[in-house]
């Protein structure tokens, strides 16, 4: 009996396990949406909350654009208009006197060399690595004139004929001309210092030529169309160094600066003629040739804009050349031979436009 009263007992309760276990599988297969864990709470936390902020930066940066020093490589042609006045002293020709007392005084007349356009191009090779190497030409061209005649009851004393022969004169006209060619051969090196600043060094050699004519007629009194010429023509080649500093302000513009200077090591060559009677008669026929050397510097500062390989730049530069001009005068009429040497500089200053693009 009591086997079979446990017996019955077991079966009642596996019959009532059964159910249960049916009513837990279908929740295996709910959807995950439905299911939520005991321990979460109907008010979600911060930290589930959705972020109202989207972040907008794109996965690639593109590379800094650096308008200042362009580092591909290529050929680089410039051209460039230049509007130079020449200064140099002892372009005088004649000293107006208003009295002829034998008593010099006056106003002494001097030719001005007149403001000109220039030119000035240059062709270059760019390397990926900043050198570059190129060929530049200069050339310069300018000249002056005029005549003065004497004032009623004076004279003029010419200043360009020896003493003792052509004394003094009724009317003068005088003529200056200069010209300037210069052949630079150089090689650069470019720094950047950040993206908007950068230097560039560079060296090489400049032969230079430069021609000095100066020359006056006179008429009247010791003169019988008279003629004077003194001649100074400069040529030599030496080195050369400088350095540029570039300043790239924003959307292509910039400030630069640039200085150079240099040693030529030349001939100077130098002619004093004199006749009277229309030609007829030579006074002077002196020629003259020897070695020198003229140092000289440039510095320049401007304005420049740059796109895609092309540039446009502005602005003011000197450039001086020491001793470079030498005209000889004969000291007086007792010694005949006796000279001296009338050496001075000359200097150039004015606007440059240039103009460039890299290929």
């Amino acid at each position: 009996m009591r086997m079979r009263f446990w017996g019955v007992i077991g079966l009642a309760l596996a019959c009532q396990a059964a159910p249960a276990q049916q009513t837990v599988l279908p929740s295996v297969f709910l959807p995950e949406a439905v299911i939520e864990p005991a321990s979460s709470s109907k008010e979600p936390s911060a930290l589930q909350e959705p972020s109202v902020l989207k972040d907008l930066t794109p996965l690639e940066l593109p590379p800094a654009h650096h308008a200042a020093a362009e580092k591909t490589s290529g050929l680089l042609f410039t051209g460039e208009l230049l509007l130079l006045t020449p200064r140099q002293s002892n372009l005088d020709f004649a000293l107006v006197d208003g009295k002829n007392d034998l008593i010099p005084a006056g106003s002494m007349q001097s030719l001005h060399l007149r403001t000109q356009a220039g030119l000035r191009t240059g062709i270059a090779y760019r390397t990926e690595r900043g050198w570059d190497i190129g060929f530049n030409y200069s050339f310069f061209n300018t000249s002056d004139a005029y005549g003065v005649t004497a004032p009623d009851g004076g004279l003029l004393y010419p200043s360009l004929t020896r003493p003792g022969l052509i004394n003094e004169a009724r009317s003068a006209y005088g003529k200056a001309t200069f010209t300037m060619n210069n052949f630079d051969a150089v090689i650069g090196r470019s720094w950047e210092v950040d993206e908007d600043f950068w230097f560039r060094f560079l060296g090489g050699l400049r032969f230079a030529t430069m021609q000095n004519a100066m020359q006056a007629t006179y008429d009247g009194r010791d003169a019988m169309q008279a003629f004077a010429q003194n001649k100074s023509n400069f040529s030599g080649v030496g080195p050369m160094f400088g350095l540029e500093a570039n300043w790239n302000i924003g959307s292509g513009f910039g400030v630069f600066s640039k200085a150079n200077g240099g040693l030529l090591s030349g001939t100077q060559r130098v002619q004093l003629l004199e006749t009277n009677n229309g030609g007829g008669t030579v006074y002077t026929d002196f020629h003259d040739r020897y070695g020198t050397v003229v140092p000289f510097m440039q510095l320049g500062l401007g304005m420049e804009y740059r796109y895609n390989g092309v540039f446009i730049r502005a602005g003011y530069e000197v450039t001086q050349y020491f001793d470079v001009v030498d005209r000889p005068v004969f000291l007086d009429d007792f010694a005949e031979g006796k000279l001296t040497r009338r050496v001075t500089n000359l200097a150039l200053d004015g606007l440059f436009l240039q103009a460039g693009f890299s290929y």
